[in-house]
């Protein structure tokens, strides 16, 4: 592995013992998932996942929904200072996950993996992505029939119908996550709201997000895609022993993780360290 990379943002230097990076806010959703999949295609150390399109060809694509809460979950149980591990839990998220609205209507379709947000022009500015509710594929839901716009106790949480499809079903790290989540906001009666608009005047598609802990981790179907972005970005962590320079504003760093896991940070013409 070539750990002579460079990113092409600045990055702090709590985030170089991570292998997630926190990519900046952009304008709409199309220019965050844009500027991911420029950064990611510069970087020979990226981990970002693809999609693989009709023709055969793969193009990189942004986090799911559930990838998004693991790569929280991951970043907060590593051996990190505890003043860092929810250095991910302080902004909102975006992922690749559809939310399809029907209009006029209570029902909804979550698409863990949506082609049609991958695919979307960089200069995609509207509210939502026009579709055909009945034919877009996904799993059905209705907000009629399950507790929503509303908090949710931990078990709630856990039994909620939009939350375990969200995280295609996988209720361990739903309930890790659950766990941190009221253990940080030292045990609310309620947090992790599912919030969704209903009733829209047309079938709409928008992408499906997680909100910071200061407002409960709460998932939103209801963003707009011309509304502002963030996504996380994965890379091959550095293993232990392993020295890796990054380029950051001005400064050449050269990082490496001792045998305690620790990050050390020095500037190659000396002057800057950190432990």
């Amino acid at each position: 592995m070539n750990w002579l990379s460079r990113t092409t943002h600045k990055r702090d230097l709590n985030e170089l013992s991570s292998p997630y990076i926190l990519l900046p806010r952009q304008s709409t959703y199309a220019k965050g998932a844009h500027t991911l999949r420029e950064d990611a295609n510069k970087d020979p150390n990226s981990q970002q996942p693809t999609w693989i399109q009709a023709d055969g060809s793969t193009i990189i694509r942004p986090l799911s929904f559930r990838e998004t809460i693991r790569a929280r979950v991951n970043d907060y149980e590593s051996p990190t200072p505890s003043n860092d591990r929810l250095r991910l839990f302080h902004t909102w998220l975006d992922s690749c996950t559809g939310y399809a609205s029907k209009k006029e209507s209570t029902k909804f379709k979550l698409i863990p993996q949506c082609k049609e947000l991958i695919t979307l022009p960089q200069t995609f500015n509207e509210y939502a992505l026009p579709i055909d509710y009945n034919t877009i594929q996904g799993i059905k839901l209705d907000t009629s029939t399950a507790k929503y716009n509303q908090r949710l106790t931990k078990q709630e949480v856990l039994n909620h119908p939009a939350w375990r499809e969200a995280l295609e079903q996988d209720l361990p790290l739903l309930k890790t996550y659950t766990d941190i989540i009221f253990a940080e906001l030292k045990k609310p009666k309620g947090a992790m709201v599912f919030y969704v608009r209903s009733n829209f005047s047309t079938d709409g598609l928008r992408a499906l997000l997680v909100d910071n802990l200061l407002n409960i981790s709460l998932a939103s179907g209801s963003n707009d895609l011309s509304n502002r972005s963030r996504f996380v970005r994965e890379v091959v962590p550095a293993p232990t022993g392993a020295v890796r320079r990054e380029k950051i504003g001005r400064l050449s760093l050269t990082r490496e993780r001792n045998l305690e896991g620790r990050l050390t940070l020095e500037q190659q013409e000396g002057g800057l360290s950190a432990i």
